[in-house]
């Protein structure tokens, strides 16, 4: 893995793509970071990625480009592709249900149709926390509920960690890698690891028109 990254961000720019990377910090990390410089300066965020903690930024300025789905997730559309949460639950339900992609336990006897069942009863964790009288959901306590949601909220929600560790809302990312298409450069990657899709010329146009 440490090889190919390496070589990754030595071929991106080749591609006009930018590498942005920082060596104390996970990609979503980095990403939701990006994301907010870029709705700061009132443009479109665009994510690609499949990856389901994506869909808690998920805003009219900032879009998730799914290619699980063959979409681009907006909030108008969003429930159409992710029956089972919306953005705005997005972490409550990863909390509750898990993140098996990511190694995250969820509540035991907690599945996804009962996780539905609890947030379509009670809208979220902290409104059922917040029931004055010793409610419970099931054989799920407040007590037992609240150490395992706020032990995953502190693995996955996204705007927490950004509150927790970051003073201006950005990180200091010490490498980006700016580049120009440059097909000398990307054949040598291509002689040397066998990848002939990158002689594709239907692969390579959108490259070509990179702007920088």
């Amino acid at each position: 893995f440490y090889h190919q990254r390496d070589v990754l961000m030595e071929m991106l720019p080749k591609f006009g793509i930018t590498v942005v990377w920082g060596k104390a910090y996970e990609a979503d990390d980095l990403i939701y970071s990006l994301s907010k410089r870029v709705v700061k300066k009132k443009d479109t965020a665009i994510i690609l990625s499949s990856d389901k903690d994506f869909h808690q930024l998920i805003t009219k300025n900032t879009w998730v480009e799914s290619p699980r789905f063959e979409a681009t997730l907006k909030p108008h559309n969003f429930t159409h592709y992710v029956p089972e949460y919306t953005p705005e639950t997005c972490v409550d339900y990863l909390c509750l249900d898990g993140d098996k992609s990511d190694n995250i336990p969820g509540v035991p006897s907690m599945g996804p149709a009962t996780v539905g069942k609890f947030l379509a009863k009670y809208g979220s964790v902290v409104d059922f926390l917040k029931q004055k009288d010793d409610s419970s959901f099931g054989k799920i306590t407040k007590v037992s509920l609240e150490a395992i949601w706020a032990r995953n909220k502190k693995l996955i929600d996204l705007e927490l960690f950004n509150k927790n560790y970051l003073q201006d809302g950005s990180f200091h990312i010490p490498i980006v890698k700016r580049g120009r298409f440059d097909w000398v450069g990307i054949s040598k990657y291509v002689n040397e690891y066998d990848i002939n899709t990158f002689t594709d010329p239907t692969f390579i146009a959108p490259f070509k028109k990179l702007k920088r």
